[in-house]
């Protein structure tokens, strides 16, 4: 079968062999995308009420048949799988999402042995990778107003990929740390801080990874943005480590930064054990550096 490809970080689209595909209806797209993504099979009613909650069973059963006769003269026969009461996108190796492809990136650092929130070596080309891919919001910018469920539904998966990508960014940016690569530390924490610019823990990041990379005007004013943003909306200072740390960056008094050699090396070696003990860099309970050893 040809590649179908379903972009959704952003604008949603479609593409089938690298070809953009057109589905003149709003809801037609929206359907696609959820047939796509849920990755089951639905019962006729359960659609029905999901996308027409405000018309009769006959009506909405028949608006169905219409949505999926459009979608599938798009996509092709071989496509959707109806049958008398189920509805369901065929899932085969054909069928690529930029969604999942980012979750099986973010899956596979779990198989380099250690604790699914800690970061190794080896995970930093795939967290790269699935940061990439996530270009902007699940859906950015669509909606179906007179379809609450599937708007509701629309908000968690947003929530759910944030969440993701906050965990990503939050290990890329101890393990670029971990390595001296305070460049791209810094660049993946400010995108970090735009997924929340009132987290007092990621300003902190910055803060010292500025001052670590030889910025003290930078790190200064970085904490300046925070108290100024936490005044505005919270009517409230910085924490005691915030101000901790201003006061050590002001006075030259930080310490030297936290270095782990093993992130200097930009690919798995052939063979890794794998130690859990916390890296001191460490700023929470959720997130540890590892290191990777090569044992022959």
């Amino acid at each position: 079968m040809a590649q179908l490809s379903f972009y959704l970080f952003g604008s949603p689209h479609i593409t089938l062999e690298h070809v953009p595909i057109h589905l003149p209806r709003r809801r037609a797209l929206a359907l696609a995308i959820y047939l796509a993504v849920t990755d089951r099979s639905h019962r006729r009613d359960t659609l029905t009420a999901f996308f027409w909650p405000e018309h009769d069973e006959q009506r909405a059963r028949a608006d169905l048949r219409r949505t999926l006769h459009v979608i599938n003269r798009a996509l092709g026969a071989d496509w959707l799988v109806t049958e008398e009461d189920d509805v369901q996108l065929r899932h085969n190796g054909d069928l690529w999402l930029d969604t999942r492809a980012f979750a099986d990136l973010l899956a596979g650092c779990a198989a380099h042995g250690h604790d699914v929130t800690a970061v190794c070596p080896a995970c930093l080309p795939l967290l790269r990778e699935a940061v990439a891919l996530y270009q902007d919001d699940f859906l950015a910018g669509f909606s179906l107003p007179d379809s609450p469920a599937f708007d509701d539904w629309h908000f968690f998966e947003n929530e759910g990929l944030r969440n993701q990508l906050a965990g990503a960014l939050a290990r890329l940016v101890e393990g670029c740390s971990a390595g001296g690569n305070y460049e791209q530390a810094i660049h993946y924490a400010r995108r970090w801080l735009t997924l929340d610019p009132l987290d007092e823990a990621v300003h902190r990041w910055l803060i010292q990874l500025y001052s670590w990379n030889e910025q003290p005007t930078a790190a200064l004013r970085q904490y300046e943005q925070c108290k100024a943003q936490l005044a505005e909306e919270f009517d409230m200072k910085p924490d005691e480590a915030t101000e901790h740390l201003y006061a050590a960056v002001k006075t030259r008094s930080l310490g030297p930064p936290p270095m782990d050699p093993a992130f200097t090396i930009h690919s798995a070696p052939p063979h890794v054990t794998t130690c859990t003990a916390a890296h001191p860099l460490r700023q929470s309970d959720d997130i540890r550096v590892v290191t990777t050893l090569s044992v022959g």
